[in-house]
């Protein structure tokens, strides 16, 4: 069973003692092509603080986003925040004139033409944006979103997790979850949908997104890709313990 990005993203942190989270989520993207990342975490509705951004874009890179103003013409910004999905760069329209020109700026400072952008909310109503750039072929981009997408969105909420938990709020308490709660939330992080998971636990598909919903409660969760990031986190599914007691022998559909 292969290990996801969020339990190695876990794992560093806790084995390593890290705490340069850009740095450590680099470390384990690196070995997808992935080299650079961007947290952006605007602020809160009514509040005067800055925006919150953590990332390896170079100096100079930052220093000239800024001198021309370029997030009122960003789309990863303007689409990645408004839109609640993830968004491959590669299908952004890039018509309009002023972005071809500053994507073929950005590329000068080192930015690729293949990225990821994470919309995250949480259940405080937080929004972040998680981004990811690589300087993979198209083909091998796309292919790599293909096997590992669901695998990236979970590690984005991960990093937004450790961010506000232990940066600004301090970890949370989860309450327990159940044996049924764990098998639903296990297929859902092997990226199951929830029709899939309930033909391999013989559900109903409406019992099974009943359980979900009670896993994000209890996990305080807005949606399924932040419930299984907040159960990484928690340790709630280890490898092994879900392997030998919590998936039922009967293999799911691919």
């Amino acid at each position: 069973m292969q290990e996801t990005l969020s339990e190695r993203f876990e794992t560093l942190l806790l084995e390593k003692r890290a705490t340069d989270l850009v740095e450590t989520a680099t470390s384990i993207l690196a070995h997808l092509g992935i080299d650079k990342i961007c947290y952006l975490r605007p602020p809160d509705a009514g509040s005067a603080n800055a925006a919150e951004i953590l990332t390896n874009y170079s100096a100079d890179w930052k220093d000239r986003y800024i001198e021309q103003d370029y997030f009122t013409i960003d789309p990863v910004i303007g689409l990645g925040l408004s839109h609640k999905r993830t968004l491959n760069w590669l299908d952004l329209d890039l018509s309009d004139r002023k972005l071809v020109r500053f994507f073929g700026e950005a590329r000068e400072y080192g930015i690729h033409s293949c990225g990821l952008s994470v919309h995250i909310s949480d259940c405080e109503n937080r929004r972040a944006l998680f981004s990811m750039n690589s300087a993979l072929p198209r083909r091998d981009w796309e292919a790599l979103l293909t096997e590992r997408r669901a695998d990236l969105e979970h590690l984005a909420y991960l990093f937004h997790i450790h961010h506000v938990q232990y940066h600004a709020h301090g970890p949370l308490a989860f309450e327990e979850l159940s044996k049924r709660e764990l098998q639903v939330l296990s297929w859902a992080a092997a990226g199951k949908s929830s029709w899939e998971t309930s033909q391999i636990l013989d559900l109903s598909e409406k019992t099974v997104d009943g359980y979900l919903r009670a896993c994000y409660r209890k996990l305080h969760s807005s949606n399924k890709t932040h419930a299984v990031a907040m159960a990484m986190h928690g340790r709630m599914l280890d490898q092994l313990f879900v392997r030998q007691f919590i998936l039922p022998a009967k293999a799911g559909p691919a």
